[in-house]
């Protein structure tokens, strides 16, 4: 199916871009997109234009927000920049770039796409506390091995003992080949940890132009020696380095990563020159109830990188933190009590006034709920009786 309007879609991402998460053989058009396709096979033209895709394209060509974009939706109701803006400035520059020819047609049934966002295996070295079983090896393990099942603690995951097992060992299928892709975002699990990015990374074809963007945990320098010499033919690398606190708060997070081999990774990062071109490291913040009280350490963290590495004369074209909430709803701010969001806010705006207003935008679009909390309670108190943790000396 085709369609003669050739106004501006709403998005740009369902015509261009590709998800593809190997673990749960799914796809979508982006990360943010809750509509997702269970892979039946690895042709990408049946991937690309499979019957939910098409439906999100032909919503964003007729300028309407589809029921999977409800969390872009959401952000820009209340004044925020969603992924939608990252995708309408990827599209100008690709135009301008002569990646995408500027008279070409948006239709329901697009060629193959030329951005895509890949998570070839779970495979991962951390278990973070609010990652899911599909994402990391270790928390499947952890979940598998905890005294009371995930289930009737969250009320918000379906994995069985079976299930479980199965992710802990790593569950993968053979990705689709993706060599016209241009921008490419690799997540995990842990990417640099994964011999099938190196594979991806290899059989890209060569382009000028090219970008790739790793999602990494930086858990220590040496962890970065495998993937060096395949992005050397990349235009651009962009790190994406998650951080989720300082110091313990980071520790007690994203177990059993140590903050000061992070920061080791973190240095080493910024002190080279990764892609043939220049390089972009950024952090990304994952707001949650655990992390609320750590902004502000998070953000000075930041600030003393950027102002460390990012120089006139340095390959790194910015050095920034992007701060995103968290997935599940019982480990967000609305377990959060409204004194504690302010003293934050507080603390934060005497440093970085324009990031108060972004977090006071999320913290009053989400009412304190005495039953998530109970579940944040007991989700928490089930990990550090794991882990022999205390989420008390945090408070």
């Amino acid at each position: 199916m085709s369609t003669e309007n050739q106004s501006k879609p709403l998005c740009y991402a369902p015509f261009y871009n590709v998800y593809l998460r190997a673990s749960s053989r799914e796809s979508r058009v982006c990360c943010m997109a809750v509509g997702a396709h269970q892979l039946e096979s690895n042709e990408m033209s049946q991937i690309f234009n499979n019957p939910t895709a098409q439906s999100i394209r032909e919503a964003m060509l007729n300028n309407e927000w589809h029921p999977s974009c409800v969390q872009c939706k959401e952000r820009e109701d209340i004044g925020l920049e969603s992924d939608r803006h990252m995708y309408d400035a990827w599209y100008k520059s690709a135009v301008e770039n002569g990646i995408i020819p500027a008279e070409e047609e948006h239709l329901t049934l697009m060629p193959e796409p030329r951005w895509a966002d890949i998570r070839p295996s779970n495979l991962c070295n951390l278990k973070c506390r609010m990652c899911y079983p599909d994402n990391s090896t270790e928390v499947a393990r952890e979940w598998a091995e905890l005294s009371s099942p995930i289930n009737d603690v969250t009320l918000d995951s379906s994995y069985d003992k079976a299930e479980l097992t199965q992710l802990s060992q790593r569950k993968q299928y053979e990705l689709p080949e993706l060599n016209k892709v241009v921008n490419l975002k690799l997540l995990g699990g842990e990417p640099t940890v994964q011999k099938e990015v190196f594979t991806i990374l290899e059989n890209m074809e060569y382009n000028e132009h090219s970008k790739v963007d790793i999602t990494t945990n930086a858990t220590n320098p040496q962890q970065f020696n495998s993937i060096e010499p395949h992005l050397k033919k990349i235009a651009q690398v962009g790190w994406c380095v998650s951080i989720d606190g300082t110091y313990q708060e980071y520790e007690y997070i994203r177990t059993p990563a140590k903050w000061d081999r992070f920061s080791s990774a973190v240095e080493h990062l910024l002190s080279k020159q990764w892609g043939r071109l220049n390089t972009v490291v950024t952090f990304h913040f994952v707001l949650q109830a655990w992390s609320w009280s750590s902004v502000n350490d998070v953000l000075n963290y930041v600030e003393k990188m950027k102002n460390k590495y990012v120089t006139p004369e340095s390959p790194h074209g910015h050095c920034g933190l992007t701060i995103q909430p968290v997935d599940q709803p019982w480990l967000g701010l609305a377990v959060v009590p409204y004194d504690a969001r302010e003293r934050e806010l507080n603390l934060v705006g005497k440093n970085f006034p324009e990031r108060r207003e972004e977090l006071k935008k999320w913290s009053a679009n989400t009412p304190f709920d005495p039953e998530l909390y109970k579940r944040f309670r007991a989700y928490t108190q089930l990990l550090d009786s794991k882990r022999s943790t205390n989420f008390s000396t945090k408070e």
